[in-house]
């Protein structure tokens, strides 16, 4: 979706990251876990792959701008539904280059509905940045609908199998302000990390279809508030609970 968001909207957000205050922000890291964010004291942990800060709509107002009209009017289509969810989001300086693997492995939706996965690029994004991957066509795959994540050793085969099996690999090669959208049972992974690959990441679904963790949070962690008359938001990252 090319300049899906706009770039005075970027700036404006990116902005208000850095004035947000200390405390506020949440580091999702991936050896110490999900702790405060410090600025200055915790920028390096920030540009280490597969760290990234979470839930930055709530801490920093103006990254509900980002939710744009093209993208609510594009998602309510895809989820078939004219109220949304959105949860889990992560601001990334640089990219995770993570294995190829289905989004949907890991966030089970509670009725079973389709899932999906936001990606805005927040800077330019070019070759050798850590940037987002897909495999066209790796959602008709079999076999792999059960990652078998209770047990360790078979989903490590099972991702490293389901990989060899996408055959086309594209990358998210981005403009400012462009944004990918995937469905949870397309294989997406992230090329080798060399330089920034700055994004917003989201995931949402129907509002009545919410992630089936919500069941063991605990009751103050599964309020949804409303950001836009179409649009709701869980308040936290569950990994940190």
């Amino acid at each position: 979706m090319p300049s899906a968001v706009d770039r005075e909207s970027i700036n404006d957000y990116l902005e208000g990251l850095k004035a947000a205050e200390p405390g506020q922000l949440m580091l999702i890291d991936h050896e110490t876990g999900v702790r405060t964010f410090h600025p200055g004291e915790d920028d390096k942990r920030l540009r280490v792959s597969l760290n990234r800060l979470t839930e930055t709509h709530w801490a920093v107002p103006e990254a509900r701008s980002l939710f744009s009209r093209t993208i609510i009017e594009f998602l309510q289509l895809a989820l078939q539904s004219s109220q949304l969810l959105c949860f889990e989001t992560f601001h990334h300086e640089v990219g995770l280059g993570m294995r190829m693997h289905r989004e949907g492995w890991y966030v089970r939706l509670r009725g079973g509905g389709p899932l999906v996965t936001v990606w805005i690029a927040l800077a330019d994004i070019g070759e050798g940045g850590g940037e987002p991957q897909y495999s066209p066509g790796s959602h008709l795959l079999h076999g792999f609908g059960d990652a078998r994540l209770d047990d360790a050793a078979t989903h490590e085969q099972v991702v490293n199998r389901f990989g060899s099996e996408c055959a086309e690999i594209r990358r998210f090669g981005a403009r400012k302000g462009d944004v990918l959208v995937t469905r949870g049972d397309l294989g997406v992974g992230g090329a080798p990390v060399a330089d920034e690959c700055r994004m917003f990441v989201g995931h949402f679904c129907a509002l009545a279809d919410e992630p089936a963790y919500f069941e063991n949070l605990a009751a103050e962690f599964r309020v949804k508030r409303q950001l836009k008359r179409e649009l709701y938001s869980s308040t936290v990252y569950a990994g940190k609970y």
